[in-house]
C-alpha cells in the first residue's frame, strides 16, 4: 500500500519537469523543430490537445530567441499557439500543403521584414515543400549583425535511391540560389534535412550535403559536432538529421560546443507518442540581442561597439570604436576565421577611436577582395568587404 503513492508522485515529476531554457542574454539562441503533422490527428500524434499543451510547454520552457518548425498541418492553431506564448511574431509558408514551415522570432529583439515560399519551380526535388525565406531584422544597437536571412526546411524523407537523389538535387539548387541571391548576407538555414552529415541514411552514401560541406569557405553546418559526436534528432532513429547551415559570415560568432539536441522526452511523459518524433536542435551565436524584457544586455561593463565607413571598401576603410576605456588590439580574420592583421588600441580619454585600414596583413601585404572581420580584444566582430 506504500509503493502506490510514491509511484504516483514518480509519474508526476516526469509530467511536470520542467524543459531548460536555451536563451542566454548574450548570445543569439537559434533552433529548429519538426513538429510531426501538427494539428493532424489521422496523421501525426492522435491527441491534439495533448500535443498543443506539450508543445507550448516545451516552447515556453527553451524560450529561444528565433525558432524555425516543419510539419505545421494546422496553420491556424499553431499561431493561436504562438500568440498565447506571447513575445514573437511568426511567419508561415504560403504554400497550399499540409505540412508548412514557419519561423518564430522574439519581437524584442527581432523582427519580421518579409517573407516568401522560394525555389517554387523545383517542387519535385524538394518534395512538394519548397523553402520558406524570411528576411529578419535584428533590432537594437548592441548587436553587430543588421539582418538575417533565415531559410526553414523540410527535405525529402526516406532512404531509398530516389529520394536521396532529390534530396542531393535541392542541395544543389539551395546553394545555387544562396550565392547568387544573397552572397554577402548573414545566412541561416534550418530544418529537417532528412539526412546526415558524416553518411547518407541511403546506404552509407556521401552526405547529399557534400556540396555545402565541401564549401567550407562560404558554409559552415553548426550541428555537424552532434553527427560527429553520435547525437540522434529523432526518437526511432540513431540519425542527426535536423540541421543548422549558416554562411560565413555568421563564423566568428558560431561558438563550439553550444549545438544541442534538446531530448525532450527526459521532460515530457510519453513525448514520442503525444508530442513528435523529432528533438528540438540548437545553437547560440556569441553576440549579443535584446533580452526578453526589451533591455540592451551587454556583457558585464561597456562593450566596444564597432562601424566601419566605407564598407564596402577601396582602399581604405576607417573603423570607428565606442566606449573604448582600456587598451586592447583591433584584430582582423578572413573569411576562414584566420588572422592576418592585428593593431594595438589605446584609449585617449574621449572614449572613441578611429582605426584606418588598407585592407593589408601585418607585414603589409595586400589582401585579395573578399570578406574580413574587425574583432575588438575578444568582443563582437564587424564584417568588412573589400572590393578591388
Amino acid at each position: 500500500m506504500r509503493i502506490y503513492p510514491v509511484f504516483l508522485l514518480f509519474v508526476w515529476q516526469v509530467a511536470a519537469a520542467q524543459v531548460p531554457s536555451i536563451n542566454s542574454p548574450y548570445t543569439l539562441d537559434a533552433g529548429t523543430w519538426n513538429l510531426e503533422w501538427f494539428g493532424d490527428p489521422d496523421n501525426g500524434p492522435s491527441n491534439e490537445a495533448t500535443q498543443y499543451a506539450n508543445v507550448k510547454k516545451a516552447l515556453q520552457g527553451m524560450n529561444p530567441d528565433l525558432m524555425g518548425f516543419a510539419e505545421i498541418t494546422d496553420a491556424v492553431s499553431f499561431s493561436k499557439l504562438v500568440g498565447e506564448l506571447g513575445g514573437y511574431e511568426l511567419a508561415m509558408s504560403s504554400f497550399q500543403g499540409d505540412q508548412r514551415m514557419g519561423l518564430m522570432v522574439r519581437s524584442k529583439s527581432l523582427s519580421i521584414n518579409s517573407y516568401r515560399d522560394v525555389l517554387t519551380e523545383f517542387t519535385y526535388e524538394f518534395a512538394s515543400r519548397p523553402p520558406l525565406e524570411v528576411v529578419v531584422d535584428v533590432k537594437g544597437n548592441q548587436s553587430p549583425v543588421d539582418r538575417i536571412i533565415v531559410l526553414v526546411l523540410h527535405m525529402k524523407a526516406y532512404s531509398d535511391q530516389t529520394s536521396y537523389n532529390r534530396r542531393k538535387a535541392a542541395s544543389e539548387k539551395l546553394k545555387t540560389y544562396l550565392d547568387s541571391t544573397w552572397p554577402y548576407e548573414y545566412i541561416l538555414v534550418l530544418g529537417d534535412y532528412n539526412d546526415d552529415l558524416d553518411k547518407s541514411i541511403y546506404a552509407g552514401s556521401v552526405s547529399p550535403y557534400k556540396n555545402f560541406l565541401d564549401d567550407t569557405a562560404g558554409y559552415r553546418f553548426a550541428t555537424k559536432e552532434a553527427t560527429d559526436a553520435g547525437e540522434h534528432s529523432t526518437a526511432g532513429y540513431s540519425d542527426m538529421i535536423d540541421h543548422i547551415l549558416v554562411s560565413n559570415e555568421f563564423f566568428p560568432y558560431l561558438q563550439t560546443g553550444k549545438t544541442k539536441v534538446l531530448y525532450l522526452s527526459s521532460y515530457i511523459s510519453g513525448y514520442s507518442s503525444n508530442t513528435s518524433d523529432h528533438f528540438p536542435v540548437y545553437t547560440q551565436f556569441s553576440f549579443p540581442v535584446y533580452t526578453s524584457v526589451g533591455e540592451p544586455e551587454p556583457k558585464p561593463g561597456s562593450p566596444v561597439l564597432l562601424s566601419a565607413w566605407p564598407n564596402p571598401f577601396n582602399p581604405e576603410t576607417t573603423i570607428l570604436l565606442r566606449n573604448v576605456t582600456r587598451p586592447g588590439e583591433l584584430v582582423f580574420y578572413d573569411g576562414l576565421g584566420r588572422e592576418v592583421n592585428r593593431i594595438p588600441v589605446s584609449p585617449d580619454g574621449s572614449g572613441s577611436v578611429q582605426i584606418h585600414w588598407r585592407g593589408q596583413t601585418s607585414g603589409g601585404q595586400n589582401l585579395p577582395t573578399g570578406l574580413y572581420f574587425a574583432r575588438f580584444s575578444g568582443g563582437s566582430a564587424l564584417r568588412l568587404i573589400l572590393m578591388k
